[in-house]
């Protein structure tokens, strides 16, 4: 069952601050196929780990560890709720035949760049879809976080994308 990608939709930290100073990320729509078939109601699992990661480390360092799966079993064809499948922020998704929502975020309270000292860094993970232990289809996840400000709060933007 090969995968294929669409990226949709991302939400702007702003709607969040002064509560996280650090985020947010973005919901990636997955399309199992071939076309022909119909996936809906299969299960599939994820593995995530850290490919490279320059973000500042070390005791005390309050930062996220984004590629590990908090909720690593998916089913094709439901609707994505905030709170589902790592999808934390924005509307409900849409039940779509051979679809299901992979959420990718990364958000704290506190600016994690200011924070640390860090002009910017970068986490990049490998994550793999698994159906029944067998592995269908691997894609890498970056998380670029950059200084940006929403009116006066200087803030962390984090950019997620994924191939």
């Amino acid at each position: 069952m090969p995968g294929r990608i669409g990226l949709s939709g991302s939400q702007s930290l702003c709607l969040y601050v002064p509560a996280l100073l650090t985020g947010i990320g973005a919901v990636a729509t997955m399309t199992v196929g071939p076309s022909s078939g119909t996936f809906n109601g299969v299960l599939l699992t994820e593995t995530l780990s850290t490919l490279s990661n320059s973000c500042p480390t070390g005791k005390g360092w309050p930062w996220p560890t984004p590629c590990t799966g908090k909720t690593p079993t998916f089913a094709v064809g439901l609707a994505g709720q905030p709170g589902d499948y790592g999808f934390q922020f924005g509307s409900p998704l849409p039940a779509l035949n051979n679809t299901f929502y992979d959420g990718h975020f990364l958000d704290n309270p506190y600016n994690l760049l200011s924070w640390s000292g860090a002009n910017s860094c970068t986490i990049v993970c490998t994550q793999t879809y698994s159906c029944g232990g067998i592995p269908i289809a691997s894609f890498t996840v970056t998380y670029d976080l950059q200084p940006s400000s929403v009116g006066s709060s200087a803030i962390t933007k984090v950019i997620v994308s994924k191939y």
